[in-house]
């Protein structure tokens, strides 16, 4: 679906996601910042922005943005403008996960673990609130 400066689709694990969901999901977005998520976003040439799955209320940070351990989400950076908790809150709300990929250049072969350069970023939205609740992401290289 498209919106003001990017696309976004449900990724392969969003079972039945509706263009209602995706067009809440996508305006909420389009508003963060007080002009959009992706003038808060490091350089690319590609952006691939995702909804994921929802994450109930009740569940941990670092939990519902799918870190293996509470440690990885506590050493990933936030971006300036964007709002962080801590890795043990519990989501207050149920929240979708949406995932962005500013990529630079993409990478072949079984070496990277993102298959791209540039910046891999994850965020929590609570779409009852109209927020993006937490973001944390990281460079993606070799």
């Amino acid at each position: 679906m498209k919106f003001d400066g990017f696309e976004m689709w449900p990724s392969w694990r969003r079972k039945g996601a509706t263009e209602e969901e995706l067009r809440r999901v996508g305006e909420i977005l389009e508003r963060a910042g007080g002009g959009g998520f992706v003038r808060l976003l490091p350089k690319y040439r590609e952006l691939d922005v995702t909804m994921d799955e929802a994450r109930p209320a009740g569940m941990a940070v670092w939990v519902a943005e799918g870190w293996v351990r509470k440690e990885l989400a506590r050493e990933m950076e936030t971006l300036a403008g964007f709002s962080r908790r801590g890795e043990e809150e519990l989501l207050p709300g149920e929240m979708v996960q949406v995932n962005v990929d500013c990529i630079e250049e993409r990478v072949a072969g079984m070496g990277p673990h993102y298959g791209f350069h540039g910046y891999a970023l994850t965020m929590l939205v609570w779409v009852e609130k109209g927020e993006i609740w937490d973001e944390r992401g990281e460079v993606a290289e070799m």
